[in-house]
């Protein structure tokens, strides 16, 4: 059902299985694992959350039981921490704060893709909306490293006049770097 008039349209699902060992993957850079938040650390925090997420699933058709996987701790390696003026590669996407621009962007070495990001959002105080557009560095855009932490936060709830009103919350849109150091040709 299409959003604005309510007309019905065709609509594609698919599936995506992988191979025994194969699949998707993220890493994780732990400051302090062992700190608590709330009754735990915040390594057991993710183990939990991770552990929800696996029975709620991912993406699209989940009453299906499309989506679900079994979370599993494969290998630990070590990326060179980012130096602070250093040349350093995004893993993440970036937002940098206000403060940060533009010696992140310049200098010798630097080299960086900017990418626009939007969507939509849910939230238990009204209809689907639009979040705000934001621009951000994407990753593997090379920086002049700003020291930790870099980026910030960004707030994007909508501000256009949606019949529904305006959200009574913010609605947030993760910009903090996750970076690894490197060394310019002539250093290696």
């Amino acid at each position: 059902v299409e959003r604005v008039s309510d007309a019905s349209n065709i609509f594609h699902a698919g599936r995506t299985s992988f191979a025994e060992d194969c699949g998707l993957w993220f890493g994780v850079q732990w400051l302090r694992p062992h700190d608590p938040v709330e009754d735990m650390t915040y390594r057991q925090a993710l183990d939990l959350l991770l552990a929800m997420l696996a029975d709620s699933g991912l993406g699209g058709e989940r009453t299906y039981g499309y989506g679900s996987f079994e979370p599993t701790t494969k290998t630990h390696f070590d990326l060179p921490d980012a130096q602070q003026d250093g040349l350093a590669i995004l893993l993440s996407r970036y937002h940098p704060r206000e403060k940060e621009l533009p010696a992140v962007l310049q200098g010798a070495g630097t080299a960086y893709h900017l990418e626009s990001v939007a969507g939509w959002l849910g939230s238990p105080d009204g209809p689907a909306q639009r979040r705000k557009r934001l621009h951000v560095l994407s990753e593997c855009s090379v920086i002049a490293w700003p020291g930790h932490p870099a980026g910030d936060m960004a707030d994007v709830r909508p501000t256009y006049n949606h019949p529904a009103g305006d959200l009574p919350h913010p609605v947030w849109r993760y910009g903090l770097a996750l970076a690894a150091g490197i060394k310019e040709a002539n250093d290696a």
